[in-house]
């Protein structure tokens, strides 16, 4: 008797130890993602919120190892190393990348001595001046601290731009800062803190030019300086921490999965190279 379903069991490494198996039809070759996720039990907190199909397996490689040669403008980050002793590790398989959209889970989750995991992505492309605009969702609680900021192309510490920060014990209030040295040596910034209303997105953006750095939240400009403004490549990083000296630690009322959404990225830079 000819059998129309055949199961296979395959099991995806996925980083910080996840395993992930697949229900396949074969006589559609296709994929079921959420409803497998969920009669197994395993990684459903980084699954799709929405009924997903995918063609074969591969897709599903793609979008949970994130594999680098399917990424042209994002590296997905895996470390455990911090500073301003924050509690997480960033793991691939805390991101998902779709449609040039970002979708970073953090979960708690012990592994590598750190009690969270989180994710952080990197630009592959460095620029120099133009226009950077993002569609964020954040969500809110006791340490977490949800950026997207910039560093120079030679991952030197300053100057650094921050072209959006938040901590979420104090959702409506938005930052930007713009780190650098000063003529004397010494490490100075420039920066604004502006009060927002609890809305599901806001459209964060940043104008670099020669002489200037303006922000701008939903379109109406937030603040501009000319102080310190960088004349050299930066790369762009999107991350959601966790605790620290700043956001401080979560705690009973911080709520898990939280999760940082950046969709609707547009870059116009004057230039741009490739990163290394």
């Amino acid at each position: 008797m000819k059998v129309k379903y055949v199961i296979f069991f395959i099991s995806i490494f996925i980083t910080c130890g996840i395993s992930l198996v697949i229900i396949l039809n074969d006589s559609k070759q296709q994929v079921d993602l959420k409803n497998t996720c969920s009669q197994l039990n395993l990684a459903s907190d980084i699954c799709y919120e929405d009924k997903h199909i995918y063609e074969n397996i591969n897709d599903i490689a793609d979008n949970y190892v994130n594999k680098k040669s399917k990424i042209e403008l994002w590296r997905v980050i895996e470390k455990s190393d911090n500073s301003n002793n924050e509690l997480q590790s960033y793991c691939k398989a805390n991101v998902i990348y779709e449609n040039e959209s970002i979708k970073i889970t953090s979960l708690i989750n012990d592994y590598e001595a750190k009690k969270y995991t989180s994710g952080m992505v990197k630009s592959n492309y460095a620029y120099l001046y133009g226009t950077f605009e993002f569609t964020i969702e954040v969500c809110e609680g006791q340490g977490i601290f949800p950026a997207i900021w910039m560093l120079p192309k030679d991952d030197k510490s300053l100057p650094e731009i921050d072209i959006f920060e938040m901590i979420g014990s104090e959702p409506n209030i938005f930052y930007g800062v713009n780190h650098y040295i000063d003529t004397f040596g010494k490490q100075n910034r420039s920066y604004f803190m502006e009060e927002v209303s609890t809305k599901p997105s806001y459209k964060i953006s940043l104008d670099w030019q020669k002489d200037s750095l303006t922000w701008f939240i939903d379109d109406k400009k937030i603040f501009s300086t000319n102080t310190g403004v960088y004349n050299s490549y930066m790369y762009i990083i999107i991350n959601q921490a966790i605790g620290g000296n700043w956001p401080g630690d979560p705690d009973s009322s911080t709520i898990f999965p939280c999760y940082f959404n950046v969709t609707n990225i547009k870059v116009n830079a004057t230039t741009t190279v490739r990163r290394n």
